[in-house]
């Protein structure tokens, strides 16, 4: 197919908010592709279209983000990986737990983010890591701390009604 033998392309002033990786994939002479004046968005649905490219050495200037504001203007030899990143999204299937004193407790929380995000549990404003302990009362609390698909920690011995705040 003679498309495969395209070394120039030329997509400025069109209404390109993002593109995906996939579309240029079969042009393998691709050599030039010109995208300014673009109303680009430039978030984490970017990101890996943005790396393809730059490691392609497929970036022109002026390139630049249109949105969101914090990156209007910026071009894209400035970006990086966490510069388009998304807020991570954080779901609390029990937002409350309430044991007596003396019981376990366990809290968890599911995170979805992109890129990875770096996930740490916090309390009375210090972070807390797996096996932490501490003597809250005259009583030792021991604490163990779940990753995966949910993020847990777990207070051992419970004396006192605690607050948590994912970070």
């Amino acid at each position: 197919m003679l498309l495969e033998l395209l070394e120039v392309l030329h997509l400025n002033d069109n209404r390109f908010r993002r593109l995906d990786k996939r579309v240029f994939v079969p042009l393998r002479q691709l050599k030039s592709l010109t995208m300014e004046d673009n109303p680009w968005m430039c978030d984490c649905r970017l990101l890996d279209f943005w790396r393809w490219l730059m490691a392609h050495n497929l970036f022109s200037l002026p390139t630049a983000c249109a949105a969101p504001d914090k990156l209007a203007g910026v071009t894209w030899d400035r970006l990086t990986d966490a510069s388009l990143a998304c807020p991570p999204a954080v779901a609390t299937p029990e937002p409350m737990v309430t044991v007596s004193s003396g019981d376990d407790a366990t809290l968890s929380c599911m995170v979805t983010a992109h890129p990875g995000t770096k996930l740490s549990w916090v309390r009375s404003g210090v972070a807390i890591a797996n096996n932490t302990q501490s003597n809250d009362g005259g009583r030792p609390h021991t604490y163990t701390i779940r990753t995966g698909p949910v993020a847990s920690v777990r207070r051992y011995h419970t004396s006192n009604k605690s607050k948590y705040v994912k970070n």
